[in-house]
Formats: C-alpha cells, sequence, structure tokens
C-alpha cells in the first residue's frame, strides 16, 4: 500500500510524446518558450559590446557592392537601386538567417532534449521569436535610407506587418520541416543551405522581376519569397506597388510549409532523442 507521504508518480508515454506540437502544451511551457527566446536573443547579439553594429555590416557591404557595379539598367523598379537594395538584403538575410537558426534548433539543444520532456517545437520557435530583433535593426537603416533619399509611405504602409509576420512563419514552416528531416538524413541541412545559397540570386534582392524576360518572370513567380520582398517593398515605399497576387500566393506557400513542417516535426518527436 503507498503511503500518503509518497509524490505521484508522472509516466511520459509514447503518447504524450506525440503531444508535442499541440497548443496546451504550448501554454504549459510559456515560460520555457520566452527564456530560450531571450537565450537566443542574447547569444546573438549579447556576446560582442558592439554586436549591434555588426549586424549592419554583411547587408551594408553587399548594397555598396551592387550599387557600385550595378548595370545602367533599371534594375530596381518602383525605388533607388541603393534603397531597393538594401532592403532586399536586409530582409533576405533575416529569412534566411530565421531558417537556419530553426532548422537547426533540435541538433543544437540534442542534450536538453535527450534529459527532459518539453515539446520540441519550443525549439525552432523560440528561435524565430528571437530572430525578429533583426527586423527591428533592419528597418532602421531601411528608413534612415528612405528619408535620405526623400522616398515616401502611403496607406499600404499598413501592410508591412503581415508581410514581415508572413515571411518568418515561412522561415519557421521550413525550419521545422528541415529539422525534422534532418534527425534521420544529416545532410539535410547541409542541401538546405545550399539551396539558401542559389535562394539570393533567384529571388528579387538585387533586381526586380519586371526587369526580366517574362519567361524568367513567370520562373521566378514559384518562389515564395518573391511576394514577401516585393511585399515588403511595397508597403514601404510609395513608389512600388503593393503585389497583391504575388503576395497571396506566398501566404498559400507559406500555410503549406507550415502544415508540412508541423507535420514532419510531430512525427519526428516521437523518438527524436534517439536520433541526436
Amino acid at each position: 500500500m503507498a503511503h500518503a507521504s509518497e509524490k505521484p508518480l508522472t509516466v511520459i508515454d509514447a503518447a504524450r510524446a506525440r503531444r508535442a506540437i499541440f497548443p496546451p502544451d504550448f501554454w504549459r511551457f510559456r515560460d520555457l518558450l520566452a527564456q530560450m527566446t531571450m537565450s537566443a536573443f542574447r547569444a546573438k547579439y549579447m556576446h560582442l559590446k558592439s554586436s549591434f553594429l555588426w549586424y549592419y555590416a554583411r547587408p551594408l557591404t553587399i548594397t555598396l557592392v551592387f550599387v557600385v557595379l550595378r548595370a545602367t539598367a533599371d534594375l530596381g523598379a518602383g525605388a533607388p537601386y541603393p534603397l531597393f537594395v538594401l532592403t532586399g538584403v536586409c530582409f533576405w538575410f533575416i529569412f534566411a538567417d530565421t531558417f537556419s537558426a530553426a532548422s537547426g534548433a533540435l541538433a543544437r539543444e540534442a542534450n536538453l532534449i535527450q534529459k527532459v520532456y518539453f515539446p520540441i517545437l519550443i525549439l525552432p520557435l523560440a528561435q524565430t521569436l528571437a530572430r525578429f530583433a533583426d527586423v527591428g535593426l533592419a528597418l532602421i537603416a531601411i528608413v534612415a535610407l528612405q528619408i535620405a533619399l526623400g522616398v515616401g509611405v502611403d496607406l499600404e504602409l499598413l501592410m508591412l506587418l503581415p508581410v514581415i509576420v508572413q515571411m518568418m512563419v515561412l522561415a519557421f514552416g521550413l525550419g521545422c520541416a528541415v529539422a525534422a528531416v534532418s534527425l534521420s538524413w544529416p545532410d539535410a541541412r547541409e542541401a538546405a543551405n545550399v539551396a539558401l545559397y542559389l535562394g539570393l540570386f533567384l529571388s528579387p534582392v538585387f533586381y526586380s522581376p519586371e526587369a526580366m524576360p517574362p519567361a524568367a518572370r513567370m520562373l521566378l513567380q514559384v518562389n515564395p519569397m518573391v511576394g514577401s520582398l516585393e511585399g515588403v517593398r511595397g508597403a514601404l515605399f510609395e513608389t512600388a506597388a503593393f503585389p497583391w497576387a504575388a503576395w497571396a500566393y506566398s501566404c498559400a506557400a507559406t500555410l503549406l510549409a507550415v502544415l508540412v513542417g508541423l507535420t514532419l516535426l510531430g512525427r519526428a518527436s516521437r523518438n527524436a532523442a534517439e536520433f541526436l
């Protein structure tokens, strides 16, 4: 007979482990999510005294190079070319960094997963939330250059937040999918990194889709980041029209990426500790 002073025994079985992606787990582990988000933020920015300044080194350097070497063609339709490139570079690397952080979150916290039960979806979600700080830093530089060049805004500015959220959710969904696949196929992350490198040049970072031939433009529209990047520009600059059709496609692709990512990660969570 059990004594009254004995503590209740909590059993974590396979059925419980499969609940890793359900919303109730998020609410019960909300403090852990907040702590991991702050930990990811500190790891990215607080280890160097000038880490916030270093954030600008990559986008500003790339922007300067392409502005100096640009052709005489109108590659940045709808906005001055320096502003066009800076916006594309900043938000592309926000997407790429968020995706890379989310896809590597499970491997990075392998020891924690093996020791403690919690919904593993918290790991890529925390990395994604921490990257919203990058958005704020990017907007500071973009708005400063926008003011200097005399580019105004219009009512489409209201679409900026929805577009940014859509882009971050896309990175999160794709990151979850790659994180799940990489448990059984470690080369998945390397393949994804190659895809990111190609995506930099297959997305309208340095050029406008309008500058491409019609056939290439149609092929380019398959990339969901086209609607995201053009959506940011359309929301920020009064000289650029908001791409409603392209962004609607990006939203549909984002929904698909999240559904696939959550499904794969939910299945992988059953035996994630064994693969890590």
